[in-house]
């Protein structure tokens, strides 16, 4: 995702509004239009150029995004800044639905370090569940083939780090190993508001939307990475929700989110 910072400059051309990306500007003159006709109109050169064009007009959002800008700097992602705002924004509208948080598929915590931070007003526990060193477990014949057993493994020094990471954060859990399986049996008796999977294969996206539907809250959020970029996750959410009532709503990125009726 690209940011643009909109501005008004006085030049030799008179007044202009711009759009700055880095790379190149792009200007309107601000007397010949007025401010929101002119911002349409760089939205819509935007659009030819093929760029993704969001509208975050508000002090609260602006803030979301600098957030998540400073923190892809300094934290490895697997995610796209695009992905990243759709879970922080996720997280703050379950912020009157009681239960607690969870992600499954924290590898290096870039996401579930936002995941902390949005949730920041509110109480709610964090649990934070991975192999934390193994890696993906076997995948399987509904799984695409450029998926690997052991992919995304960590060493116990980059565990620490992410650890370290969340050593001033509040209710944050950390469970070790194949969830379900291993680490299930910790919150079986808890509620949830919001999940995000980020598991890539068949199995373990299966398991763990058996595992949670059950357990999330009226109005909760399930919001999965890799719908659109990995046939067995997508497979498995189709399968799930065929006879359910919510539907899987398809993102504009990879991601996909249902919300609990």
């Amino acid at each position: 995702m690209t940011l643009f910072k909109f501005s008004m400059k006085k030049g030799k051309m008179g007044e202009q509004f711009m759009a700055r990306d880095g790379k190149y500007i792009l200007r309107a003159k601000a007397k010949q239009f007025p401010i929101k006709t002119a911002m349409h109109l760089l939205l819509k050169a935007l659009r030819r150029q093929r760029a993704f064009v969001t509208y975050f007009w508000d002090k609260e959002q602006a803030e979301r995004i600098a957030y998540i800008k400073n923190l892809y700097g300094g934290s490895p992602m697997g995610t796209t800044m695009s992905e990243a705002l759709q879970i922080y924004n996720a997280v703050c509208a379950t912020s009157k639905i009681m239960g607690a948080m969870a992600e499954v598929g924290v590898h290096k915590g870039g996401t579930a370090r936002i995941i902390s931070v949005a949730r920041r007003e509110s109480a709610k526990a964090l649990h934070l569940f991975d192999t934390f060193g193994e890696g993906l477990p076997q995948p399987s014949e509904h799984d695409d083939y450029n998926w690997k057993k052991h992919a995304f493994k960590i060493s116990e020094s980059e565990f620490d780090a992410i650890k370290d990471a969340f050593a001033s954060a509040n209710n944050v859990h950390f469970h070790r190993g194949l969830f379900p399986v291993d680490t299930g049996h910790a919150v079986k008796d808890k509620r949830f508001s919001f999940v995000n999977l980020d598991v890539d294969l068949y199995q373990s996206t299966k398991d763990s939307l058996e595992f949670f539907y059950p357990r999330l809250n009226k109005g909760g959020i399930i919001i999965s990475h890799d719908y659109r970029g990995s046939s067995g996750v997508t497979k498995a959410f189709d399968e799930f929700f065929a006879n359910k009532t919510e539907p899987v709503v398809e993102l504009s990125t990879s991601q996909c989110l249902v919300v609990k009726v």
